[in-house]
């Protein structure tokens, strides 16, 4: 449950909402600001569902009506996020004329604004006039990456509230505790920064298909050397050719080859389910970074824009 995350994780932010409800001294809006490890959609979402909730002072996390908040079935919940589409002044002005009316569910009318700070100026200035004359009974929800963005009157009407980032030790215990494999946890919180994104790419099966063909090819540059090109073309580059793919399979890879190295040094390793298989593959240190090296240099040409293809086999002439 995310309430006992927070507890443990962000224990200041915990005592604050809780103190807010259990005296009814709820704030009109929030501002919620994160570092790396800090799920903070799910953090809005929470505090959505303590507005909603009858059933204990914070969110249950189990009634119907917290489903239905996390599901983002809830008719009187509104959400736009700034990172999809920059939130503009028509959208403000929806949440206006929606909330205008009677509450349909009954209970509060929440908005939830993600990444605020990717929106319009024209659309900070509408929304600013709504958090002057705040409605009993409709609350804001706004999430930013860089407060500079924000309008500071827009700030200065909200509770704002920081949250610390989480060490990658935390963050993985986090994901765990959501269910999700140690091995997984391990590896995808050295890819992403955010609890939900990591929980999402754990339970697709992109990226179990990836993991995969990640272990078969490093069992091949190990043991099978003749043939990774050939195996790699077919299984790999001829089924995944998007950019996104492409980077997650050289991760899970690059990770897998220092894993290798760090095992031979006795250090800690990522790939925890797979530790006796790894303990098989020998090489000289100088070739295992040269080679990791090449998979760094592929990723940053990627990013570059680099054709894809084309960078792929050169990586693995290469390797």
């Amino acid at each position: 449950m995310i309430k006992e995350v927070l507890q443990e994780t962000q224990p200041v932010f915990y005592q604050t909402l809780l103190s807010a409800f259990s005296q009814d001294k709820i704030p009109h809006a929030f501002l919620l600001t994160s570092q790396k490890g800090v799920d903070i959609h799910e953090i809005a979402l929470f505090i959505a569902k303590c507005l909603i909730c009858d059933q204990e002072v914070l969110a249950c996390e189990a009634c119907n009506d917290c489903r239905r908040i996390e599901e983002m079935n809830y008719i009187d919940l509104k959400y736009y996020n700034g990172k999809d589409e920059s939130i503009k002044k028509r959208h403000i002005e929806q949440i206006q004329e929606e909330f205008s009316k009677s509450s349909v569910e009954g209970k509060a009318k929440i908005y939830i604004l993600e990444n605020i700070d990717n929106a319009t100026p024209e659309a900070m200035n509408t929304l600013l006039k709504t958090l002057e004359e705040p409605v009993p009974g409709i609350y804001a929800i706004l999430t930013c990456e860089n407060m500079n963005r924000v309008l500071p009157t827009i700030i200065s009407r909200c509770m704002v509230i920081h949250f610390r980032a989480l060490s990658m030790k935390g963050l993985i215990d986090a994901v765990v505790a959501k269910g999700v494999k140690q091995e997984d946890a391990n590896l995808l919180a050295s890819i992403y920064d955010g609890a939900g994104k990591i929980i999402e790419t754990a339970n697709s099966e992109l990226y179990q298909e990836l993991k995969v063909e990640a272990l078969n090819f490093i069992e091949d540059y190990f043991l099978k050397h003749d043939n990774l090109i050939i195996n790699a073309q077919t299984h790999i580059f001829k089924n995944h050719k998007e950019k996104d793919e492409i980077n997650l399979f050289l991760d899970l890879v690059m990770m897998g080859l220092r894993d290798v190295l760090y095992q031979s040094y006795g250090l800690t390793t990522l790939y925890c389910d797979h530790a006796k298989q790894f303990e098989l593959y020998h090489q000289d240190p100088e070739r295992l970074i040269q080679a990791i090296e090449q998979i760094l240099y592929a990723k940053e040409q990627i990013r570059r824009n680099a054709n894809v293809l084309l960078l792929m086999d050169s990586m693995m002439y290469h390797l």
